[in-house]
């Protein structure tokens, strides 16, 4: 057939479908303003605006974060949308940071990975706390191959992440696990459950997908020394409200960790509705939280009002379902937020001093022995 007009026509029309098909495949030979999407162009922002950023342009910008997610939300833990493909840009960039960086004597950097998990390192360890999240954003497993310790609070899938455990040991990291007395419900799946005649946590992970070369377990109110770093367990009930169901009956506990003289506290999903731990001489340089309201707020500051610095997790987990825009969001952590510190605002309203740092995904904290 004769090449005619007819032809040519077609041409551009022919390009055309081409690049929208490259664009929509991101394909890696298009110049980068062809590419961008929503989480890339989030993603710039969130560069340029970190914790330390003036406070109205770091409010806007979680805030617009939180927008973001109520519009993206997956429907399904198989359903990948801008907000996954953030989770997993934002986590390669913390891998390639944590695996890269040198952190100087007297100082510790810290990374928040997804829901409660952060990495802490410092010149002598690197140490992951309910480093969780694969099921959404696979390098998130890559996290486990980076840490000489990781430390789960309890056995909930989004605290301790299977692949991401294997990875650990696989590198030959410890895993560290409050070991008490538990036993398997008849749920389905099955919850893990406080049980005075049942068996030992480290025995009863064991036969799960951990290695048992890498469980460690530290006895709940024990404190333990792993590869350097000082770990104590303070048994806690799970945050759920009614004490009856598996979910409150599961062993959780607040780990304190001591690693080149700072102090980590992290809370994982632990409430204490009876005895309270003696927190008050411990140097808590960060203190990790389940999020906040007003009421929360002050029970956490009461606690451990010597912390330096507190952090509100738990926020975005969306396996938890679109019910977490009611209350798991910046929108509600911000309400005890004034210029960079916490405020208590259920009893007494007064500025406590200790600096509040709402996080997103990927982004780290640098501190050091001698603020």
């Amino acid at each position: 057939m004769p090449f005619n007009r007819y032809h040519l026509a077609l041409i551009p029309i022919a390009l055309l479908a081409l690049l929208g098909a490259a664009i929509y495949l991101k394909a890696p030979f298009l110049p980068e303003q062809f590419i961008k999407g929503p989480a890339d162009t989030l993603n710039e922002r969130i560069v340029a605006t970190p914790p330390q950023a003036d406070s109205e342009d770091r409010r806007t910008l979680l805030l617009g974060f939180d927008d973001f997610i109520a519009d993206n939300f997956p429907t399904a833990v198989t359903t990948q949308t801008e907000a996954t493909e953030l989770l997993e840009i934002r986590t390669r960039r913390a891998v390639e940071e944590i695996r890269t960086a040198k952190v100087p004597e007297g100082s510790m950097r810290v990374w928040y990975i997804y829901n409660m998990g952060v990495v802490v390192k410092t010149a002598d360890a690197t140490v992951g706390i309910d480093v969780a999240g694969s099921y959404w954003a696979p390098s998130i497993a890559d996290v486990g191959g980076l840490l000489d310790v990781l430390i789960v609070t309890h056995p909930h899938g989004d605290h301790l992440d299977a692949k991401v455990a294997a990875t650990a040991a696989k590198a030959g990291a410890k895993i560290v696990v409050a070991d008490e007395q538990v036993r398997l419900d008849d749920s389905t799946p099955p919850n893990v459950v406080r049980d005075p005649a049942g068996t030992s946590m480290v025995k009863l992970l064991t036969g799960s997908e951990l290695a048992a070369q890498a469980l460690v377990g530290v006895e709940p109110g024990g404190t333990i020394e792993v590869k350097g770093v000082k770990i104590t367990a303070y048994p806690a009930q799970h945050s759920s409200s009614n004490a009856s169901d598996s979910f409150s009956a599961t062993p959780t506990d607040w780990f304190y960790v001591e690693v080149s003289g700072f102090g980590v506290l992290h809370t994982g999903d632990g409430m204490f509705t009876d005895s309270k731990p003696d927190l008050s001489g411990k140097r808590v340089d960060l203190y990790i939280v389940h999020y906040v309201d007003g009421i929360y707020a002050e029970d956490y500051y009461k606690l451990v009002p010597q912390s330096r610095i507190l952090v509100p997790l738990h926020l975005h987990e969306l396996g938890h379902g679109k019910e977490i825009l009611n209350y798991a969001m910046f929108w509600n952590a911000l309400e005890q937020e004034r210029g960079g510190h916490l405020w208590l605002e259920h009893v007494t309203p007064q500025n406590t001093g200790v600096s509040y740092a709402p996080m997103i995904w990927g982004e780290s904290l640098d501190l050091s022995l001698n603020p």
